[in-house]
């Protein structure tokens, strides 16, 4: 008897041991894009134009998740990236096609890194990932969490921040986040 409950726990581990290993695969077919909110580029004090067409300058995002509280600067941003042929979504239709679901994962407030399926949350085709604000976080956190979410299997995962890591850029001289998200864009 004490040997089928050895060997059941064995068959259980291997189990687990395998589903691990399959939910944690590098994805090779990420396709990164940016999340944009006029809003928080204002609430920094910052021109959310600028903000936007520096980024769009920039960082030559594929695609980018915008948010804004009119009608009219929704506009705006939809023109200026078909200028730039890059695809968008609005936040608010994206939450009901897509059902995005938050990555989130840092060191600073102890959250594990471990595959999204322990955490409940289905498997998708398109994530939102939450980073921290700077100065919460560095590059190096930044490419780590990159990292990780790479081996999520997502394959299209649109990150948060933006508007911080301009900020940073602008009104305090670090442009670390600003040249990582470049460096992966690229």
């Amino acid at each position: 008897m004490k040997y089928k409950f050895i060997g059941l726990g064995l068959i259980l581990l291997l189990l687990v041991a395998f589903f691990y290993y399959y939910q944690t695969r590098p994805s090779k077919q990420v396709e990164w894009g940016l999340d944009f909110s006029a809003t928080k580029a204002q609430a920094l004090g910052l021109d959310w134009r600028i903000v936007y067409l520096d980024m769009l300058a920039d960082l030559h995002p594929k695609f980018i998740r915008v948010d804004a509280d009119s009608e009219q600067i929704m506009n705006e941003m939809i023109l200026e990236a078909d200028k730039q042929k890059v695809e968008i979504i609005k936040a608010r239709d994206s939450q009901d096609m897509f059902k995005l679901e938050p990555i989130k994962f840092s060191r600073v407030f102890g959250y594990y890194k471990i595959p999204l399926v322990f955490w409940g949350l289905p498997k998708s085709q398109v994530a939102l990932l939450q980073t921290l604000p700077p100065p919460l976080v560095n590059p190096k956190m930044f490419k780590d969490n990159i990292e990780f979410a790479q081996k999520v299997g997502i394959k299209e995962i649109y990150i948060s921040e933006v508007e911080s890591w301009y900020w940073m850029a602008k009104k305090q001289s670090d442009w670390g986040m600003w040249e990582a998200a470049k460096d992966l864009l690229d």
